[in-house]
């Protein structure tokens, strides 16, 4: 931009243009450049940083920070929680050891290309750091270098990596997925370790060595695949990856630590792209659970479901999975009932309320508790008094569920001795010598030994209740010593019978009443019922053409009878020829009657009526259009009228085109019909041509302003004639 001061301007327009630079450098500016240097310093040859008061630390300059022993030596170390982002300058070569050790508030960090390692610890415990981008240029990351990174979610490792130290992303408690690139040749130990969100790792191709407990406690591994570049796998490497389920290890594994898959509880397949006698060779054994796979590169849609069984509410179903490698397992699937809501129930003192279930097949029933508060306990308070071994106490008890405690506990009484008189012996109760004992309870004290109870001694029986012919009767016999008796049964003496005959009938059997003089009796000894002796048919009803009759005989030995139907006749039938029906008179088709009754096929058929042919006579511009109708009888009819159609004009077209001073014409055409419509175009008047005027000379005529018309020679022309020579004199004397 150039600015130009104009020659004479005056010192206050010089002030202005002064002013208004200035305004456009500082709005030129980013808002980061007006932050306030809080500390400034030296970390390397050629480094310098700075820290502003926004909490951006910026190195600057060029080649490689310094490697700091321990965190204390950081020269921003006591201003380490308040760096928020951290910008690295595009000349500096490396991140040195503990350089951002434990900047906690640290979120971003800008890496540049020309970095190529990163140092050991380099931001070990930056526990607000979300994410990282390691550029190709970096060759090398650290021992411990993002450890304990727990908000790290997304890491991208540049494709010029070759080592990844120990601990360098260990607790990496955020880190969801990770893909080391094929430039990386070894993975450290504990490198990944407890990275517990990390549910997907690739490997690249080029890795040789997997370190001792590299990936261990990572419990949202579900797969990992070993590539067939990895020739060593450490100890632990995966142990306690409790949701790893599938492992896939290619043949170059020649060497396996212990425990490398241990505590790994949902590992069920294995892969192994070697033969049984190559994986053996490694040395390592997985659990008898995990089923393995022998020459297998891949699991995926390895098992192929052979045999399905449906569980119900009794029993399990199972599924018979075949694997191509030979292997064969049984998965078996739990019994299933069918639930259905039944009721919901209120909660108790003692339980939660709850969605009763029930299966619709079985009736089995599950209950689905609420999250509520129990009921308050409905106590019920009892007095318990003290005895004398057992103390006392006022006992509460739940109406409701039985629950109960207590208070108020009041100490035993202890024995209360007092002297005991002896006691004989009854015939059922024992007595005993004199003695003591307790006035309470009855514990003997001393002495009271006991003497046996004596016994009955019963007389003879003596009949009490008489039997009857059905019922017992009884005998008793008494105590000489007490009234004790004792009773006994005596059996009924049974039925004594008279016989009564009843004849048979005609319906009705014959038989043997046998009855007892207590009233009791049966009946035996039947015959037959004898049947009825009917005479002859004779007719009670006589039939007609369309109802039975009927016809009745007599029993002679009662007075029932039997009847039975005797056919209809039928129609005596006499034929009647048909009439066909005209336009105006019905018809009848053929038809018979009966001679003996009024029985008739007789079936009218109505008048045709009129079956009309129509002819369309369509409407004109200026006529009604109209249908006739007209029946093959001669009957016919006109109706159906329409509305004559108008004219239908067309648009308007110029057929004597106007000029200034005439008027010209329009025509219009009917589409239904030759009529025609004309109309006048109006004159068009002149179009004017507005000429200046020119004033005559002594030798050239001029004229007037006038006006011409653009569409005629209509003009106003009016020439001015020249107005010739007026001549003035000078005169010249002569000289000599």
């Amino acid at each position: 931009m150039e600015f130009i001061l104009r020659k004479g301007s005056s010192m206050k327009k010089r002030i202005l243009f002064l002013a208004l630079v200035m305004v456009m450098i500082f709005t030129l500016l980013p808002v980061s450049a007006f932050a306030d240097t809080v500390k400034s310093g030296t970390c390397g040859g050629n480094l310098t940083w700075t820290l502003d008061s926004e909490g951006t630390l910026t190195i600057s300059g060029t080649g490689a920070m310094t490697d700091y022993s321990n965190d204390s030596e950081v020269p921003w170390y006591s201003s380490r929680s308040s760096i928020k982002s951290v910008t690295i300058g595009n000349s500096v070569t490396s991140i040195g050891d503990y350089a951002f050790y434990e900047c906690s508030s640290l979120t971003s960090v800008t890496i540049p290309d020309s970095v190529t390692s990163i140092g050991s610890r380099a931001f070990d415990n930056c526990s607000s750091l979300e994410s990282v981008t390691i550029p190709d240029s970096v060759t090398s990351i650290g021992y411990g270098a993002f450890e304990g990174c727990s908000s790290l979610a997304s890491v991208t490792i540049g494709n010029s990596v070759t080592s990844i130290w120990d601990n360098a992303f260990f607790e990496c408690s955020s880190l969801e997925s990770v893909t080391i690139p094929n430039s990386v040749t070894s993975i450290g130990d504990q490198a990944f370790c407890c990275c517990s969100s990390l549910e997907s790792v690739t490997i690249g191709n080029s890795v040789t060595s997997i370190g001792c407990g590299a990936f261990s406690g990572c419990s949202s591994l579900a797969s990992v695949t070993i590539p067939d570049s990895v020739t060593r796998i450490g100890e632990e490497a995966f142990r306690n990856c409790s949701s790893l389920a599938s492992v896939t290890i290619l043949d170059s594994v020649t060497s396996i630590g212990g425990g490398v898959f241990e505590d790994c509880s949902k590992l069920k397949d294995a892969a192994f792209g070697g033969t049984k006698e190559e994986w053996e060779a490694t040395g390592y054994t997985f659990p008898s659970y995990v089923r393995m796979h022998y020459s297998c590169k891949s699991l995926d849609g390895h098992y192929v479901p052979v045999e399905v069984k449906e569980p119900n509410c009794q029993t399990t179903g199972y599924i018979i999975y075949n694997c191509n490698c030979g292997n064969e397992y049984t998965e078996t699937l739990p019994k299933s009932h069918d639930y259905v809501f039944s009721k919901t129930v209120a909660p108790t003192c003692s339980e939660h309320g709850y969605d009763l279930l029930k299966c619709s097949k079985c009736g089995a029933e599950k209950k689905e508790y609420h999250d509520d508060e129990l009921l308050q306990h409905s106590y019920v308070v009892s007095a318990v008094e003290p005895s004398c071994l057992v103390g006392g106490y006022k006992l509460h008890k739940c109406s409701v569920c039985g629950y109960s405690y207590k208070d108020e506990l009041v100490q035993p009484l202890g024995h209360s001795e007092t002297n005991a008189e002896a006691k004989a012996p009854t015939c059922t109760e024992a007595g005993h010598t004199a003695g003591t004992c307790c006035s309470r309870c009855g514990k003997i004290m001393s002495g009271m030994a006991e003497i046996a109870a004596l016994g009955h001694d019963f007389g003879a029986w003596k009949q009490t209740k008489a039997p009857t012919c059905t019922a017992k009767g009884t005998e008793t016999r008494t105590c000489t010593r007490c009234n004790a008796f004792e009773i006994r049964d005596v059996a009924p003496t049974g039925h004594h019978y008279t016989a009564a005959v009843t004849a048979p009938t005609c319906t009705a059997q014959g038989y043997t009443t046998h009855t007892c003089a207590c009233g009791d009796s049966y009946v035996a000894d039947y015959k037959d019922a004898l049947g009825h002796s009917f005479g002859e048919w004779t007719v009670t009803t006589v039939p007609t053409c369309t109802e039975k009759g009927e016809e009745t005989r007599y029993c002679s030995r009662c007075d029932a009878t039997e009847t039975r139907d005797v056919d209809a006749l039928g129609h005596d039938l006499v034929h009647h020829d048909g009439k066909a029906a005209t336009c105006t008179e019905a018809g009848w088709e053929a038809y018979d009657t009966c001679s003996r009754c009024d029985y008739t096929t007789y079936k009218e058929i109505p008048a045709t009526g009129h079956s009309y042919t129509t002819v369309v006579t369509e409407p004109t511009c200026t006529e009604q259009g109209y249908t006739t109708y007209t029946c093959s009888c001669g009957d016919s009819y006109v109706a159906d009228y329409k509305d004559a159609l108008g004219h239908s004009f067309g648009e308007w077209t110029v057929t004597t085109v106007p000029t200034c001073t005439e008027k010209g014409e329009e025509t219009r055409y009917c589409s239904h019909c030759d009529v025609t419509e004309t109309r006048d175009v109006d004159a068009l008047g002149h179009a004017l041509v507005h000429h200046d005027g020119k004033a005559a000379t002594c030798t050239e005529a001029g004229w007037e302003a006038y006006d011409t018309c653009s569409r005629c020679d209509n003009t106003t022309y009016k020439e001015i004639p020249a107005t010739g020579h007026s001549y003035t004199s000078v005169v010249t004397e002569p000289t000599c």
